[in-house]
């Protein structure tokens, strides 16, 4: 270790000097100051049990160490901010000298519009007696420099010593006030602590002999509100011996009794992970950087793998049943994040306190990795269980992480960073892969992103695995209504996309940027006013309910308020004031209601089309965001400036500006607009075809494509456009197309279809837009329409779309794709339906109606289509042709109707399965 003495060359010559200047000044008592008792123990203050310590003192010892690269790209007006003294002679911004003591009416003196020249969160002011209650302390601090770490990185800081009366009074509140509200602790590192108990010099001044050096033995244990040392005793204690001691339960401290001290099992448990921590913090060869970047890197990386696992338990869940007993399956998925948060804090050691330490962290993560991984391999069954278990496990290790990064000082500001560049990184990644996940993805391309993901998962919280735990935020559950929200919508540019009805390839740029303003206005933290504040927790529900209300650009602003506003609730609901109690129950419950509130708000819509319950998607973006806007209320963060004349220090220090310019996290958002940029291409969905088509026959394939899930839950478009391609067709009707849609793994299959086969396609929306009615086809589609149908008891909006194509002979056909509501005893809607889109199709020329129309032989519904003209291509050519379920047909729910045209080959083909419908495939030829 250097001392003063040591000399800086270069750059870090003032970087030195500054962090020196950092100390000088602070309030210490000099000789004989208060008659000498600031320094000294009294056996009659610290209790009966400890009259070996009359005359003694205690000597606290710390090495911090300093982030000088960081330190360096700080403003010269922001250093100043953060210490309170100038750089150029250390005196303090009130006025005076570098060795000038500061008085109560220094530390109130005002600048510019009355605001403090020593703000609430500057070290000089926390350090004050006056903010402790008081304290002062014997101490001194000395710069070290011992050259550079294994990356490069100067190894320079602090190392501090004081004397002090009694800890538990004089140094622990002091220092507990400065890790909470300390600003300047953002650029620090503690990498070593300890307490030792001083007695009082032996009569004369003579020398410890060497022998009592020899005798003593050392043993750590941390605690929570400190570092102590229990040390037994050695053989001989002359006078001046440097003894450590033990704190008792009561509160008194006595020496340790050789030959062993009697620790408790929770004492032992601390003393391991105490040594454990000690050993990796000495260890030359750990990387440096356990700061902020690395913290805020790691919750956005497992926020896309949350993002991506979530929207995969969709197809995963599709198949659970939704009535009865078993109807709680989707929703225990998520509330077992709870057991696994549970688990995990106790086989780390974290049973008492309940808190993640680094550890915790690893662990849960390379879990969340070792989980995904495997899903990535299987198939059937056993994926859907890997699967399920890996979401459980992504929505807990991502809590954990969040109350880890959020328990510290300014901790809240970094998890709502880390939160919001993961949305704005699994939104860049999900348009990079044409919006088909790479969950469900078996070649390189899957196993590229996901070796990629959780690699880079594992290697960060590696880096932090010697961190110690943090309190709990107490409103950690608004992470359940931010996850719905932005799966929902925030970082689901398909949703947005066909809520606006704006082109996929611009609304997922749009979003992106979005997301990097988010993170810039959360990097200049004192843009976050209270009116700031306020109008975002007001804005989160309207904008909220807008996004999925609203159409056109209308909406696209509606969601670019709703992210800003959602940055800004979660940075101020997660900044910790109290902790939340101790525990692992209470930390598992906590984790298990932000699995709750994710799943409930994301399924309402699905159970609400099987099982109607009154409710659309608009209800449930509306409920999340009043949930978030609760949570994002708060009066006190950040802190108001200090009045002048006042001395009660706010809660939480005003954070100085970090411009985004010169902070290293705008490094972060890069990924994210590169990915961005990447899925502009795929994106695009195919313009328009020539005019006519190729001949004056029509082959048409009509299918119900099940959002893309097949029967075996697997999401494969491929599958679908390679079975598609074998037909050869000039027209496909589709229906219960996802257009984003959760249960469809949040696939935008319209367009990716529409790109794969080179397609131009026109939508129709239902079930609130995110699944839809098209038809796609290799020549022009044109005069295309919309016609909105009875819904009948259910929240899913059927409609049908129809477009004019013209055969190579000059022949215009009209092509109506539809899918009517086919609940249990349906009739009633499904004829209502019927008669709204017979009136609106008219009955001039040749036409094509395709899709689930329920008119089978002798029903209601093929009556009602007789009557009208229209007849089923697969009568004259066969007889029945069952297309539902896909596995054992018995139902012929897929038809395809013809007006002035006939029928000169139909074909139902039964393999591959990739929907729980099969393919209906029809050539037609007009009539004259």
């Amino acid at each position: 270790m250097a001392g003063d003495d040591t000399t800086a060359r270069g750059r870090y010559a003032a970087t030195r000097l500054h962090w020196e200047r950092i100390e000088k000044g602070l309030w210490a008592p000099g000789a004989g100051a208060n008659g000498g008792v600031a320094y000294t123990a009294d056996a009659s203050d610290l209790g009966t049990d400890s009259p070996w310590m009359t005359g003694g003192s205690y000597l606290v010892a710390r090495r911090t160490r300093m982030a000088i690269e960081t330190w360096d790209r700080t403003s010269l007006r922001e250093q100043e901010t953060l210490v309170g003294r100038t750089t150029g002679e250390g005196a303090p911004l009130s006025g005076g000298t570098e060795l000038t003591e500061l008085t109560e009416a220094d530390l109130a003196e005002t600048g510019r519009g009355d605001v403090p020249l020593l703000t609430a969160g500057s070290h000089v002011r926390l350090a004050h007696p006056s903010t402790n209650g008081g304290v002062r302390m014997f101490r001194r601090g000395d710069n070290f420099i011992d050259g550079n770490d294994s990356l490069g990185r100067l190894d320079a800081g602090l190392f501090f010593i004081a004397y002090v009366r009694d800890p538990r009074t004089h140094y622990i509140p002091m220092q507990t006030t400065l890790l909470r509200d300390d600003a300047l602790m953002e650029q620090l590192l503690h990498a070593g602590s300890g307490l030792f108990a001083v007695s009082p010099g032996r009569p004369g001044g003579a020398a410890r002999s060497r022998r009592d050096s020899r005798d003593r033995t050392r043993r750590v244990v941390r605690g929570p509100g400190g570092v102590r040392l229990g040390v037994a005793a050695p053989r001989s204690r002359p006078r001046g011996t440097v003894t450590a001691v033990t704190s008792m339960s009561d509160g008194s401290t006595r020496p340790t009794a050789p030959p062993r001290i009697p620790l408790s099992a929770r004492t032992r448990a601390l003393s391991r992970a105490a040594v454990r921590a000690r050993a990796m913090r000495t260890d030359p060869t750990t990387p440096p950087d356990a700061g902020t970047a690395t913290r805020v890197s790691l919750v956005a990386v497992l926020t896309v793998l949350t993002h991506e696992m979530v929207r995969a338990s969709g197809p995963l869940l599709d198949g659970a049943p939704l009535g009865g007993p078993a109807g709680a399956a989707p929703i225990g998925v998520f509330a077992l994040a709870g057991a696994a948060a549970a688990l995990l804090l106790l086989t780390t050691g974290r049973r008492f306190t309940g808190s993640p330490d680094g550890r915790t962290v690893l662990a849960g993560t390379v879990a969340v990795a070792v989980a995904r991984l495997v899903a990535q391999c299987l198939d059937g069954a056993a994926r859907v269980v890997v699967g399920l278990v890996t979401v459980a496990l992504a929505v807990g290790i991502l809590t954990l992480t969040v109350s880890f990064v959020a328990g510290r000082a300014t901790g809240g500001r970094q998890a709502a960073l880390g939160l919001v560049l993961g949305s704005g990184l699994a939104t860049g990644l999900q348009l990079s892969l044409g919006t088909w996940d790479a969950f469900w993805r078996h070649g390189p391309v899957g196993w590229v992103v996901v070796v990629v993901l959780t690699v880079g998962a594992v290697a960060l919280a590696h880096i932090l695995r010697t961190d110690g735990s943090t309190g709990r935020p107490r409103r950690l559950w608004m992470l359940g209504p931010y996850l719905a929200l932005a799966t929902m919508v925030l970082a689901h540019p398909a949703v947005v996309a066909n809520q606006t009805g704006e082109p996929l390839r611009d609304v997922g740029p749009a979003l992106v940027v979005a997301h990097v303003v988010a993170v810039w206005l959360l990097l200049s933290p004192h843009l976050l006013t209270g009116t700031v504040r306020g109008a975002a927790a007001l804005a989160i529900p309207v904008a909220a309910l807008g996004a999925l209300v609203l159409t056109g650009g209308v909406e696209l602003v509606a969601v670019v308020v709703l992210q800003l506003a959602v940055g800004v609730a979660l940075a101020t609901g997660l900044t910790t004031h109290r902790v939340a109690p101790l525990g692992v129950p209470g930390t598992a419950l906590a984790v298990g209601v932000v699995g709750l509130g994710l799943a409930v708000l994301l399924l309402v819509s699905r159970t609400d089309i099987d099982v109607p319950l009154g409710l659309h998607d608009e209800a449930v973006a509306l409920a999340g965001g009043l949930a978030l806007a609760v949570a994002g209320l708060r009066r006190r963060v950040p802190a108001a400036p200090v009045t002048a004349g006042s001395m009660d220090a706010p809660a939480t220090p005003v954070e100085p500006a970090q411009p985004f310019r010169s902070n290293a996290i705008r490094m972060l958002v890069t990924p994210a607009v590169a990915l961005a940029v990447v899925g502009w291409w795929p994106n695009s969905a195919a313009a328009s075809g020539p005019a006519l088509a190729r001949g004056d026959s029509l082959v048409v394939v009509d299918w119900n494509l099940h959002y893309g899930v097949a029967p075996s839950a697997d999401v494969d478009p491929e599958r679908i456009a390679r079975t598609i391609e074998a037909q050869d067709p000039d027209v496909v009707t589709i229906q219960e197309v996802s257009r984003g849609w959760v249960l469809g793994g949040g696939l935008d299959l319209t367009t990716w279809l529409s790109h794969r086969l080179g397609m131009h396609v026109v939508v129709a929306p239902a079930g609130d837009r995110q699944l839809g009615t098209a038809i796609l086809a290799r020549s022009a589609l044109t005069d295309p329409v919309v016609t909105p149908l009875p819904s009948g008891a259910g929240s899913q909006r059927s409609s049908a779309v129809s477009a004019t194509l013209t055969l190579a002979s000059g022949t215009a056909v009209r092509v109506t794709s539809v899918e009517l509501q086919g609940r249990a005893d349906s009739t009633p809607p499904i004829l209502d339906g019927l008669h709204a889109l017979l009136a609106a199709l008219g009955a001039d020329g040749p036409a094509v109606l395709a899709g689930g129309l329920f008119a089978e032989p002798g029903s209601p519904a093929a009556d009602v289509l007789r009557a009208a003209g229209w007849t089923n291509a697969f009568d004259p050519a066969g007889g029945p042709a069952p297309t539902y379920p896909s596995d054992n047909p018995q139902s012929r729910v897929d038809v395809v109707l013809a007006q002035a045209m006939r029928a000169t080959h139909t074909e139902v083909p039964t393999t591959p399965r990739s929907s729980d419908h099969l393919p209906v495939v029809v050539t037609l030829q007009p009539i004259g």
